[in-house]
């Protein structure tokens, strides 16, 4: 009796065993792709939501496809698809590109602007005239956006100034940021390869610390004085660079060096004045050939353009003699250079006196 129980249940588990053998085994895989290989399909389970929306646990065969390299025909081999034919794959839609909008160009009105607050706010004393970069890094044409632009204004990073929203608006910003773009960056700082001052090195140094900006191409002055052919000494001229007076920017020797300069007179030493020097036709002295004297030996560029005064003392309706404007020049005080008759005659002194006392004081 027990073991005749033991045999029937024995019997209806090797059925058992067999119908769930079929079930699994006998799944057939659906048509492969042409394209595709695949491996032998293995058993696992997998979470599939009927139809009463009743979550249930089926064991269901996954095929693991590997796409060939040619192209695809676009269909799917998801694993556990129903009646295992192949699902098409949803449609998708390739992204459209959004055309950028053009940045529009700053007017030139705004240029002009830019330019200006950049030199009214000081910036060109640490980014230099051209934004080449002395002290402060090299800005001209800078690839920070605007905004970055106006956070480092307004909350700067390092050792730059900051400036309140009150002093410094937005739109100035917008404005300085329009003008640097207009600008070229320079390249590496020139060297100096010759123990004697050259006027080779001196113009590219010229032209890297943008002194062209103010004193012109030639140095023939434009904003700035004139320096072509200048009467100041060496010494003279590094005492203006290092303590100028007016709105120049000074430049320690950490940011041009004696040798730099030197070299730097060199070459305003060979820019000659373009315009020949004044033939005196009168006997008597005239303000007309004293004014052009005036201009030629850039006595401007110290006393201004009407001698009003500028680095030098005000000449203009000078109430000296020209027996002490003459000692003057001759044996000068202070900075001023000295300029010997071989230099400066006295019979050009004589009209240059007479440019001067035309002046209003």
């Amino acid at each position: 009796m027990r073991i005749s129980t033991i045999a029937r249940w024995a019997v209806v588990g090797a059925l058992i065993v067999v119908l769930l053998s079929s079930a699994v085994w006998g799944y057939q895989p659906r048509q492969q792709h042409p394209n595709q290989t695949s491996t032998p399909a293995i058993p696992s389970p997998t979470w599939i939501l009927g139809a009463t929306g009743r979550f249930t646990a089926t064991l269901t065969p996954t095929q693991v496809t590997r796409f060939s390299p040619e192209g695809s025909t676009g269909q799917s081999g998801i694993a556990g698809d129903a009646g295992g034919s192949p699902r098409q794959s949803t449609p998708t839609l390739a992204p459209t590109a959004v055309p950028r909008q053009p940045t529009p160009t700053p007017s030139a009105e705004v240029v002009r602007r830019g330019q200006r607050l950049f030199y009214e706010l000081g910036c060109f004393h640490c980014h230099g005239v051209l934004a080449q970069g002395i002290e402060g890094p090299q800005i001209a044409r800078t690839k920070m956006p605007l905004d970055g632009v106006i956070s480092q204004v307004y909350l700067p990073v390092g050792d730059m100034l900051a400036f309140s929203e009150k002093a410094v608006s937005r739109s100035d910003i917008a404005a300085i940021y329009a003008y640097l773009q207009t600008l070229q960056p320079t390249g590496p700082r020139p060297e100096i390869t010759t123990d004697r001052p050259d006027s080779a090195t001196g113009e590219a140094l010229y032209r890297y610390l943008g002194c062209f900006a103010c004193h012109g191409d030639r140095a023939e002055g434009i904003f700035g004085p004139r320096l072509a052919g200048t009467p100041l000494s060496v010494e003279q001229l590094r005492a203006q660079v290092r303590i100028p007076r007016d709105r120049m920017p000074a430049y320690s020797p950490e940011r041009v060096s004696d040798e730099e300069l030197d070299r730097i007179y060199a070459f305003v030493q060979s820019m000659q004045p373009e315009e020949p020097r004044p033939e005196i036709t009168t006997d008597r002295p005239n303000s007309a050939t004293g004014k052009a004297l005036y201009r030629y030996l850039g006595c401007f560029a110290c006393h201004g353009d009407q001698a009003e005064g500028n680095i030098g003392p005000r000449l203009a309706g000078t109430q000296l003699g020209l027996e002490e404007v003459r000692t003057q020049v001759r044996t000068p005080r202070d900075r001023m250079p000295a300029f010997g008759s071989e230099r400066v005659s006295d019979e050009e002194l004589a009209h240059l006196y007479a440019f001067l006392q035309s002046l209003t004081p």
